[in-house]
């Protein structure tokens, strides 16, 4: 925490510069790899932009947490996930229980991991209508991923986001 407002400035004045040559050499080292360019996805490009910081090609993080959450986004209604929308609070016992593939990935890499179920399992559209009538919010905008397409959307209270 800081003292004061000058302090702070004074602390933002001594921040590193991130070092764009450290970009290109984790590029390189990553087109190495025995792995398809592109295939770790965003893990990739985060790499790399830890790189600049810490102006190594094989940038490290002495401390990780693996958050998963957990909802129900109406994937299922959709035909979207092959599993019923069932399966999700029993997905999260065995989280919790340590059984699934995401707990060992964590524990081999000594990740803290948290599961957070959202709106208790409940269509989360239903969350955001408590959350407008909860916050007096007339509308907000949606994010509604599995219709024609993922899109904006305005949201106005009492109607469904969906």
């Amino acid at each position: 925490m800081f003292n004061s407002v000058k302090e702070f400035h004074t602390e933002l004045n001594n921040l590193t510069i991130p070092n764009r040559n450290f970009h290109e050499l984790a590029l390189k080292r990553q087109s190495i790899l025995t792995k398809p360019m592109g295939s770790l996805g965003r893990l990739e490009e985060l790499a790399c932009f830890m790189a600049t910081w810490q102006e190594t090609e094989r940038p490290k993080s002495d401390k990780a947490q693996v958050l998963v959450f957990v909802g129900n986004h109406g994937a299922c209604e959709q035909g979207i996930n092959p599993f019923p929308q069932e399966i999700t609070l029993q997905m999260v016992e065995n989280f919790n229980k340590g059984g699934a593939a995401i707990n060992q990935l964590a524990l081999q890499n000594g990740a803290e991991l948290n599961v957070i179920l959202l709106a208790e399992g409940k269509q989360t559209s239903d969350l955001l209508l408590l959350l407008l009538d909860a916050y007096k919010v007339e509308q907000c905008i949606c994010y509604t991923p599995f219709e024609d397409g993922p899109r904006l959307q305005t949201v106005i209270r009492n109607t469904s986001c969906r």
